[in-house]
């Protein structure tokens, strides 16, 4: 019985960290956003970014010390699911940039189309 429950816990994770990656599509693809991919990359670069992933990390690390000494299960998921998220906020601002500079490339390539297109 416990194998089952594991392999449910497994798949339960895995729709749900798909679910929230097509949600974070949807708003990118939306066009929510108002920074281009240079501004990003200078935000990466900021001392303020730095300083709210450091934070990130050493909670991260705080939570995963939890994690050793807990036994209780719902609260090991609860944690599990604290740290996915904080690992995800990690990670946005670099898929927003990398989106942001696919968006771009593939505007310029639109528009040098146009362009070779109006030449003909």
């Amino acid at each position: 019985m416990r194998n089952l429950y594991e392999v449910f816990l497994k798949y339960f994770k895995r729709e749900e960290a798909l679910k929230q990656t097509q949600e974070v599509d949807s708003i990118i693809e939306d066009k929510e956003l108002y920074s281009n991919s240079q501004q990003f990359a200078d935000f990466m670069e900021n001392t303020v970014w730095l300083d709210m992933k450091n934070t990130l990390q050493v909670k991260i690390k705080v939570l995963r010390d939890d994690l050793e000494t807990m036994s209780v299960h719902n609260d090991i998921i609860h944690l599990q699911g604290e740290i996915y998220s904080m690992r995800t906020m990690l990670m946005l601002p670099e898929l927003i940039k990398q989106d942001l500079e696919d968006r771009e490339a593939r505007l310029k390539q639109k528009l040098e189309d146009m362009s070779d297109a109006d030449q003909r």
